[in-house]
């Protein structure tokens, strides 16, 4: 069987011998999409810590051109790093050093995208509840639902029944999570101002973190011109009423 624990109080990577076993299941020609897209939720949950360390060693690297971006903003493309090597993941190779190296290249991303930030008036910048106004994430990342039971591949394979006894709870938290990074992978597909929008104004998880007014004062524009481009991207963003997430007003 394959075992995955946590450490301390987070969560720990995932063993060595179980990793052979995953890139022989991943690699296996006749695995299910439903398999995959499983072990690949795993991937995500046991090396999302991976993605918040890097976020830490490349502000503190870069220092000097980060001092006016938020983290957690950064994070999220460190995040976005992550899922986007968990989905274009080799077998052949090792996962740390794959995982890394879309994760750094995300980062340098956000930081050029980021950048103008740096431009905000001294004044605003001094205020501690701008300062302090996007820790959540990190809150979010960092405090999430844990997984009680062992992860233990070989039961999910040669059973297909044991799938029923996974915890709906914990199921849900990955589909939302899933979601948030279908949208976000979405956003960053906008033109350039349309995406800082969105990224001034809400959290990973869509959490208000701004409102219209102060989104528009960051970006030199109109509110109505920052309400109607909301207005206008949101049924490509969520899809129809019933999909969309409910605190993106």
């Amino acid at each position: 069987m394959i075992h995955v624990y946590s450490f301390s109080k987070g969560r720990g990577f995932i063993k060595y011998q179980s990793w052979n076993q995953i890139r022989s299941l991943l690699a296996h020609s006749s695995i299910t999409p439903i398999m995959k897209d499983y072990i690949h939720k795993k991937i995500y949950y046991y090396y999302e810590f991976l993605a918040l360390k890097q976020t830490n060693v490349f502000y503190k690297k870069y220092w000097k051109y980060c001092r006016h971006i938020p983290k957690n903003e950064l994070a999220i493309y460190a995040l976005y790093g992550l899922n986007k090597a968990i989905q274009t993941y080799n077998p052949k190779y090792l996962f740390y050093t794959y995982a890394i190296t879309y994760i750094d290249g995300e980062l340098f991303t956000g930081l050029t995208d980021l950048q103008p930030l740096t431009n905000l008036p001294k004044h605003y910048r001094k205020k501690n509840a701008w300062k302090n106004k996007n820790e959540k994430l990190f809150e979010i990342k960092t405090n999430s639902v844990l997984i009680q039971n062992d992860w233990q591949i070989d039961k999910l394979i040669n059973n297909k029944n044991k799938n029923k006894n996974i915890d709906n709870n914990i199921i849900n938290y990955y589909n939302k999570i899933y979601k948030y990074q279908q949208i976000w992978s979405q956003i960053n597909k906008l033109d350039a101002f349309t995406k800082r929008l969105y990224f001034l104004k809400y959290d990973y998880e869509f959490n208000t973190i701004r409102s219209t007014k102060a989104v528009a004062e960051l970006m030199c524009c109109s509110d109505e011109q920052v309400r109607i481009k909301f207005e206008t991207t949101r049924t490509y963003l969520f899809g129809h009423s019933e999909n969309r997430i409910s605190n993106t007003h």
